[in-house]
């Protein structure tokens, strides 16, 4: 089978990495991919938002299977346009993706099918806002109605902080800001593949959002991860199911938007073992990608296409994993999410650990054909091990083989367990 991936990330890396390690593709393209993925799969320069191109070169090259898990790819209509051309290609459409591209529609979705969430209100007008703000425990969210910006959510410890942030964000091109009530605990992130009716999860991983040790810092799209979630009881996956995952696809059927694909629910674990939704999305995680995907036992391309042409539920129940750990530390550049250089020269040691996988990011090629960044969070780590603590001492021994000027990382990934219930 001849196949495409749509995207640039660490998640199409890692991706990348999966189908050349399940040996199942004939062969692997990726568009437009970058340096990193240049070692498993071929590599076509065409960028993500090009979708006609993406088509022709599908086409033209007698792609049987694409696999599109880039938002921007997604956002505009891939999936919709392939399928007019009788192209068959993992991922959503345009009409189900609302819930992952609009916190306010999935918070008001929520709201209705009775999915666990804190307070919220979903403002354009910033007066209103500011009447809400005045109901409200602190500390509050806020967030922007998209997640596509590297800076998309913000805590407010205090009302004056809280009503600062409104204005600029409405101001800024945002036709709507979110307030929700912001609770302690820990950040569990888990993917489910679906084909609109069943759902198979893959492991759920603790996330590390903030920029700093210790959960400092601005909240950004990912810093680190680690799984399994071993923590987490039977009965609390039954409640994610039962309350969560299941409700929200079945509201997505009544609403008659069927959702295939990858839906990502990013939770808040109390100390209290309460599980409040915070956030969907449309793909997997980054760095959860990198985190999950060498734990799966299972063909991953089968498990798209399956997932592609409606029988899922038909061919799957659960998915094996393998009994390893796994912990990922983002490497970041400078003060990422705010304002960082770019086109530092990355340098890694070639002699790794086999249970050592690195996952670029955001990088491309200078014209002295070296890896240079191009983000500020350029590339990932990624350590295998028969524990977590294992994991763990190896993903830290890694990123000192690693370097690029003004590398920066989290320290303390996978150094506290999640909430014990």
């Amino acid at each position: 089978m001849r196949v495409l991936i749509i995207g640039s990330s660490g998640v199409e890396h890692a991706i990348a990495n999966k189908l050349a390690a399940d040996n199942s593709a004939e062969m692997i393209f990726v568009t437009p991919g970058n340096p990193g993925i240049e070692k498993v799969a071929n590599c076509i320069n065409i960028p993500e938002s090009q979708t006609n191109e993406l088509l022709e070169f599908a086409m033209e090259n007698m792609i049987d299977f694409t696999i599109a898990t880039s938002k921007t790819a997604l956002e505009d209509g891939i999936v919709d346009k392939f399928r007019a051309n009788n192209l068959l290609i993992f991922g959503p459409d345009l009409n189900s993706q609302k819930i992952t591209s609009q916190r306010s529609y999935a918070k008001k979705l929520c709201y209705k099918y009775k999915v666990p969430i804190t307070k919220f209100g979903v403002f354009e007008k910033e007066a209103a806002a500011v009447e809400f703000l005045k109901t409200v425990k602190y500390p509050v969210a806020i967030k922007l109605d998209s997640q596509n910006s590297a800076v998309n959510t913000y805590i407010c410890e205090t009302p004056v902080f809280a009503q600062q942030m409104i204005e600029p964000i409405l101001s800024n091109d945002n036709k709507k800001v979110i307030i929700e009530e912001y609770i302690e605990g820990k950040d569990i992130t888990l993917s489910v593949i679906t084909d609109g009716y069943n759902a198979v999860p893959l492991p759920a991983c603790v996330s590390y959002l903030h920029a700093q040790d210790c959960d400092g810092g601005q909240i950004t799209k990912g810093t680190g991860a680690y799984a399994p979630a071993s923590a987490i009881s039977y009965e609390t996956e039954g409640f994610i199911a039962g309350n969560i995952v299941f409700p929200i696809i079945d509201a997505l059927n009544n609403e008659k938007t069927p959702y295939s694909g990858i839906l990502t629910f990013r939770m808040k674990l109390t100390p209290q073992g309460q599980i409040f939704l915070t956030d969907i999305d449309s793909v997997l995680g980054n760095p959860e990608a990198q985190t999950i995907l060498p734990l799966l036992e299972e063909d991953l391309l089968r498990i798209f296409y399956s997932t592609a042409i409606g029988a899922l539920g038909d061919d799957y129940e659960s998915f094996i994993t393998n009994d390893k750990f796994s912990a990922t530390a983002m490497l970041l550049s400078g003060a990422y999410p705010f304002d960082f250089k770019q086109n530092f020269t990355i340098e890694i040691e070639p002699e790794l650990d086999e249970d050592i996988i690195i996952c670029q990011n955001q990088t491309i090629r200078n014209k002295y054909y070296e890896t240079v960044t191009k983000g500020g969070r350029p590339v990932s780590v990624t350590a295998l091990g028969s524990t977590l603590n294992i994991a763990r001492e190896k993903l830290y021994s890694a990123i000192e083989c690693i370097n690029f000027e003004n590398k920066r990382y989290r320290k303390d990934i996978a150094q506290n367990k999640v909430i014990e219930l």
